[in-house]
Parts: C-alpha cells; sequence; structure tokens
C-alpha cells in the first residue's frame, strides 16, 4: 500500500513539474550575451522568430505591440523590445523592417551564424530547420541589465504570453 501512495505521489510531482514547464513562465539569473545590441534601456524583450513565419511568430509581435502600445503612463519605462532572426538565410533589413512593421521603436537583428549558435546556448533556443521552414519554441525571454552584464529573468512560452500576464510579471520585476 506503501508503494502504491509513494508511486501516486511521485506521478504527481512529476505531472506538476512537466505542466509547470510547460505553461508558467519559467524564472532564472544567468547571464546571456547580447554581442553588439545595445538596448537603449535598462531591460529588454527578447523574441526569436523569423519574417516568413506564419504562425507564433506575428501573434508574438502583434502581443508585444499591444503591450509597448498600452503601457501605463505611471513613470515605468517600457522594456524594449528586440526581434532576433533565427532565419539566417534572410538579411538585416528584412529584419528590422518586419520588427518595425509592428512597432517604431522595436528593433531587430539578423545575427551571424556563430552569433546564432551563441544566443542558443544562452538561451537555450531550440531551433530547427526543415527544408524551407524553420521549427522553433516561441518563447519571449526577459532580460535587464545589471552593471555591465545582461541577465536572463524570465522566459514566458507562446501558450501564456498575454499582455495581462506579461505586464503583471514585469512590473512585479521591478521596471
Amino acid at each position: 500500500m506503501k508503494k502504491i501512495v509513494l508511486g501516486c505521489i511521485l506521478w504527481s510531482l512529476l505531472v506538476l513539474t512537466i505542466i509547470g514547464s510547460v505553461l508558467l513562465p519559467i524564472q532564472t539569473d544567468r547571464v546571456v550575451s547580447l554581442h553588439n545590441i545595445e538596448p537603449q534601456k535598462n531591460s529588454a524583450l527578447v523574441f526569436f522568430g523569423f519574417p516568413t513565419c506564419s504562425g507564433s511568430c506575428p501573434v508574438t509581435m502583434a502581443y508585444l505591440t499591444d503591450m509597448i502600445q498600452t503601457w501605463p503612463n505611471d513613470g515605468t519605462d517600457s522594456p524594449d523590445i528586440i526581434f532576433i532572426n533565427i532565419d539566417l538565410d534572410s538579411n538585416e533589413h528584412a529584419t528590422q523592417e518586419y520588427a518595425q512593421s509592428f512597432h517604431s521603436s522595436f528593433y531587430g537583428y539578423q545575427p551571424t551564424y556563430k552569433q546564432l549558435k551563441q544566443f542558443t546556448a544562452d538561451f537555450g533556443l531550440n531551433i530547427k530547420k526543415i527544408q524551407d521552414d524553420i521549427s522553433h519554441k516561441a518563447r519571449t525571454y526577459y532580460i535587464e541589465k545589471q552593471g555591465s552584464q545582461w541577465r536572463l529573468k524570465q522566459v514566458f512560452n507562446p501558450e501564456r504570453l498575454e499582455y495581462a500576464q506579461l505586464s503583471n510579471a514585469l512590473s512585479t520585476d521591478g521596471i
């Protein structure tokens, strides 16, 4: 009987861990490299996607646009929004144009292969190119500048990226 109860408890903990890692924002405090990207503010939301994406990329960018456009005028700064293109076959002009098609303050960055590899390691990206399509997790990363370093503070899964949830979490972190 004790084995059955213990098994049920362990199974429940495993299920809660899996559900939590999929649905809840992931919190961390590790140092990340932005290469030569220099946000103007001390916080930023970074989204890795690609301009020809027809799924989660435009939806996420629209959420970020809504958040910036409706940011409360209470003296707190909104974070910079950085779109990093994971399509290495694209170019800087197309990347910047895509980012700014959502909001003029958004910054688009086209990394080199080496930089994308470093971003993948720093941010834990899972990018796979399958023929002409790119598979990725579509997560949004909240980073803060602390001293001279950028630190990854929170990761938002696309299923949980909603305006209220995102802005509440960011205001809790002290933006």
